[in-house]
């Protein structure tokens, strides 16, 4: 992703996780599979601060994306992590009715 004032280019990369939350019910717990999609973004030590936050919020709000982590290394290089829910749709059949079957 190309940055506007700075000329440096970010790079991007996306990968599938999953996260188990501890639900109590009933003095139960349920553990509830919560799937997330990541996009890690590396931005070299060259892009300055207001780049940077302008790509990700682009990112974010584009892509429904929010923020998981942000990593800034010893020389300056910064790695950011999006993270967005996997929303899984379950199929529902239609057996129709009496009438319609032949």
């Amino acid at each position: 992703m190309p940055l506007k004032s700075s000329g440096q280019v970010g790079q991007r990369g996306t990968r599938v996780g999953v996260h188990a939350l501890n639900v109590p019910v009933f003095e139960t717990e349920w553990a509830a599979m919560v799937e997330y999609q990541y996009r890690v973004m590396v931005f070299p030590s060259g892009v300055s601060a207001g780049d940077l936050r302008l790509a990700v919020a682009q990112e974010a709000e584009y892509g429904h994306w929010e923020l998981s982590r942000l990593l800034l290394y010893l020389g300056g290089a910064r790695k950011v992590w999006l993270r967005r829910k996997i929303i899984r749709v379950q199929r529902t059949t239609w057996e129709g009715t009496a009438a319609h079957q032949g």
